[in-house]
């Protein structure tokens, strides 16, 4: 976790996001969240984070297509990895 400072989280259960923001607050890393795709999309173009966590995504995009849209971002082209 030390060298992902900047993590964008996606997922809908509020109770996912605090057990990571705690895990990864242990670790010193920043934890933005996010709650469906489209704000995903763009806290990763406003924070651009060292890495984005997709768990669970509500609405009409599919998490396949949320990569590709995140791939496709000119500006977060530094090889950033969803997981």
């Amino acid at each position: 976790a030390a060298n992902f400072k900047k993590t964008l989280v996606l997922d809908s259960d509020a109770q996912v996001i605090r057990e990571l923001r705690a895990i990864l607050s242990f670790y010193n890393c920043e934890v933005i969240e996010t709650k469906n795709a489209e704000q995903c999309l763009q806290q990763a173009s406003e924070s651009v984070p060292d890495i984005i966590l997709i768990h669970d995504i509500p609405g009409a995009i599919e998490a396949k297509e949320l990569a590709r849209q995140l791939k496709d971002n000119t500006g977060l082209r530094h090889e950033l990895p969803p997981i």
